[in-house]
């Protein structure tokens, strides 16, 4: 048995038979592609956490030029299907678990400063944002001070379509590379999802349940960030993060929902950032 399964942009996911039991084989499209998975390949065997569970990862091999790894196959469910159905009062639970990733000691390092100013450097030289009103949003980013952006091991992708829930468990799934490892990534992309509906945006018909579940979620995530003795810090990190990662989707934009999508987080974002800029000073 050899099943396809849609992957992300550089590789190509199939779930296939070996031994008796499923695994999931995850394989560049060219070699171009090869170290990037290779360095996906490190994290997520190397992986530790506890709180999020382990999912097993076994060989890398190279095949005709193109690279590959395989992993267990997991039968749950995505996060992003799963908060369609839960039990509200199991919500702020959830919340509190995901911002357990944000270190309770945080310090300042001037080394994520640079990689972030780096990366908007590169980001700003693309001509593919001229389709978007991204000044304003730029400015913001520009002027910011990175350097609580501590540096931790992270997942790099944290969305709620890599987080599957099994049993009563949280498993990471499709771990990635990213400029800078820090778990202020981790935590602006579940807020990607939670507060602005990343993974819902094609949705015509919004589910008032769903709505909710996600209102819940969001509003126990920013609590616990509240309550961290780093409170105010740890937000505003977050919320410029989640910024750069709208304008990060831009070069790969392809489609006028998610042009829509991105125009209206640009203007959400900029004006959540305008108005705690206000309340410090």
């Amino acid at each position: 048995m050899n099943i396809m399964l849609r992957g992300n942009s550089g590789c190509d996911i199939s779930v296939i038979e070996s031994s008796g039991k499923l695994i999931v084989k995850k394989t560049s499209r060219d070699k171009r592609y090869n170290d990037r998975l290779y360095r996906q390949y490190v994290k997520q065997k190397s992986f530790t956490s506890s709180v999020f569970s382990h999912t097993e990862t076994y060989g890398f091999a190279l095949e005709d030029g193109r690279a590959s790894f395989t992993m267990e196959y997991l039968n749950g469910m995505t996060m992003a299907e799963a908060l369609r159905t839960l039990e509200l009062s199991q919500i702020p639970g959830l919340g509190s678990v995901m911002m357990s990733v944000i270190p309770q000691d945080i310090r300042r390092c001037e080394s994520a400063n640079d990689a972030f100013q780096d990366k908007l450097a590169s980001l700003e030289k693309d001509r593919r944002m001229s389709r978007f009103s991204v000044s304003d949003a730029f400015k913001h980013l520009r002027r910011f001070d990175w350097s609580w952006a501590s540096g931790s091991p992270c997942h790099g992708d944290l969305t709620f379509e890599n987080m599957i829930l099994k049993d009563g468990r949280i498993y990471l799934i499709d771990f990635l590379d990213s400029f800078y490892d820090s778990w202020v990534i981790d935590v602006a992309k579940m807020l990607q999802d939670a507060e602005l509906g990343w993974h819902y945006r094609y949705e015509r018909m919004q589910n008032n349940n769903l709505v909710i579940r996600l209102l819940c979620l969001k509003e126990s995530m920013l609590a616990a960030i509240s309550a961290h003795p780093m409170g105010r810090q740890i937000f505003e990190t977050v919320y410029h993060t989640l910024l750069l990662n709208v304008l990060r989707i831009i070069p790969y934009c392809k489609d006028y929902v998610t042009k829509c999508w991105i125009d209206r987080q640009i203007t959400y974002l900029t004006r959540i950032l305008d108005e705690t800029k206000e309340r410090v000073l």
